[in-house]
């Protein structure tokens, strides 16, 4: 069984709550290749292919879209 203490269920639903938020922070498209990449597991190339854009362009969104993501996490 596992024991989870009160302390980490608050820690878990502050960390899905402010992934949220940071989520909430992308545009549609930079949202899409976060979610395809690292919930879905799909490769840069893979995303590329299913969006139909250059792979350049999917690593610079990701990037932008990390950046975005790691601000909100520094202001929560």
């Amino acid at each position: 069984e596992d024991d989870i203490s009160v302390e980490e269920e608050i820690c878990n639903a502050e960390m899905l709550e402010t992934l949220a938020n940071a989520l909430e922070a992308l545009d549609e498209r930079e949202r899409d290749i976060i979610i395809l990449r690292f919930y879905s597991g799909k490769t840069l190339r893979e995303i590329s292919s299913q969006m139909g854009i250059s792979y350049a362009y999917v690593k610079v969104l990701q990037n932008k879209a990390l950046e975005k993501m790691k601000e909100v996490f520094e202001n929560q």
